[in-house]
């Protein structure tokens, strides 16, 4: 049973449609994917950068707490008359009380030997961390006091934080005037847990940001992969129907082919001269569609054939004697190189391009072959001096039935793909450096 030719080649074409609105869509759900997953990664490390500031910004402020309960303990005490040493913990580095002069009442430690109160700062407080000598510098400033009437005897004025109380005979002098007399104090501790704990929270915040990172980058590489099966599977189906519409054309057209061959040599002997130009054109016309159907039928045979070990430079020699002087052989390696491929399959995948080659260079220039060995891999170059091909084609050079060509059928390409990455190389196409197009095939070495 039959199917008309007309029939089939819409339904082919419909499904060619379908495929590729469907590669559109699944474009759009990677684009859309993939912002996704950088919208949460954003999200999450904002999330964990609040969560970490916060957690720093409290530390700092235990440490800025301990500071000045430190104080406060250390002025309790010597408001109660203990030595300054004995109430200085382990933690203190230096302490020390200034007059409004900047002269120390009292000073211990790295407490510097003079210290002048700020007026610009006006703040009762102040705080300077040093992460060198991990360490925190409290600084208590005290407002200079309004004046104040002279209080009876029997009063008793509030004493500054940390100073013993006036003497009598100081106390009934009007030249001394109360709580002037302690103006700045200055108070250094060693924060080390800070700084450790400082270190431990900007440590877990960038490991937290790297695994977040490789995880959203493993799901993306799972995606990747997910989506090539994907279309590896869209593809193995379109070649599927390819497969079942070309064998059905094949037998649709060699039918016709043979009764038009056959009509075609009966008329040579027959018509006059003037018409055997047309004749040969219809045979020409003939040969063309029967070649067709032939890379069809290549093109959706087992692509790994049988391989064998080929010794790529004798390969190439005997190749190329089918195709004269233009095609110039330059086995720069220096030495015998060998690949696995079934050997048909590279022959055709040579072929096919320096055809490809010799027909994009109206002036017949000559066409240049070149090996390149690396550890692993060895690289055919065929290079021409042709028109080259446009950047806009390009990209679809490898598709199926694409071509530029007028009377190309636009599966040879394809049909070299195909063979070389079953054999586990790669093929591409680019612009020459001295103009036309460099053709690469790249194969696994052999062992010879």
């Amino acid at each position: 049973m039959s199917f008309p030719v007309e029939q089939i080649c819409v339904e082919e074409y419909t499904q060619m449609v379908m495929l590729k609105g469907r590669i559109r869509n699944a474009t759009k759900r990677g684009l859309l994917f993939h912002v996704l997953l950088g919208c949460i990664f954003l999200l999450i490390a904002f999330l964990l950068v609040v969560i970490f500031s916060g957690e720093r910004e409290r530390n700092r402020l235990l440490s800025q707490y301990e500071a000045e309960r430190t104080l406060f303990d250390i002025g309790e005490a010597l408001r109660r008359g203990a030595a300054l040493e004995e109430v200085l913990g382990e933690n203190v580095r230096g302490f020390g009380i200034y007059d409004p002069q900047g002269t120390p009442l009292q000073r211990w430690g790295t407490a510097p030997g003079s210290y002048l109160y700020d007026e610009k700062n006006n703040r009762f407080f102040h705080f300077v961390f040093n992460k060198d000598e991990k360490t925190l510098v409290l600084l208590r400033e005290f407002p200079k006091p309004p004046k104040e009437k002279i209080r009876p005897q029997e009063e008793k004025p509030r004493s500054s934080v940390g100073m013993p109380e006036p003497a009598d005979d100081e106390r009934n002098d009007p030249s001394v005037k109360p709580r002037e007399r302690a103006r700045s104090i200055f108070l250094e501790i060693s924060t080390t847990k800070y700084y450790r704990k400082e270190m431990f929270l900007t440590a877990i915040m960038i490991g937290l940001l790297g695994l977040l990172a490789g995880t959203l980058l493993f799901i993306m590489r799972i995606y990747r992969r997910y989506r090539e099966y994907r279309d590896k599977i869209e593809a193995q189906k379109q070649l599927v129907h390819l497969g079942e519409a070309a064998r059905t054309l094949s037998h649709e057209i060699k039918n016709p082919l043979s009764a038009i061959r056959l009509r075609t040599g009966i008329l040579k002997k027959t018509t006059t001269e003037e018409t055997t130009e047309d004749l040969k054109i219809i045979e020409e016309e003939i040969d063309r569609l029967g070649l067709l159907t032939e890379k069809v039928s290549d093109f959706l045979k087992n692509p790994h054939g049988e391989p064998e070990t080929i010794a790529l430079n004798f390969f190439l020699k005997d190749l190329l004697t089918r195709f004269g002087p233009r095609v110039v052989f330059d086995p720069s390696t220096g030495e015998e190189c060998f690949v696995e491929m079934d050997r048909e399959r590279l022959r055709s995948v040579v072929e096919n391009l320096l055809n490809n080659a010799l027909e994009s260079d109206a002036d017949k220039g000559e066409v240049r072959i070149q090996l390149a060995l690396s550890k692993h891999w060895v690289t055919i170059s065929i290079l021409d001096r042709g028109t080259g091909i446009a950047p806009e084609a390009m990209k679809h050079v490898f598709d199926p039935f694409f071509t530029t060509k007028t009377r190309g059928s636009g599966i040879g390409l394809s049909i070299s793909k195909r063979f070389v990455e079953a054999a586990g190389g790669f093929i591409g196409l680019s612009p020459g450096q001295s103009g036309g197009t460099e053709a690469k095939i790249v194969l696994r070495r052999g062992k010879g």
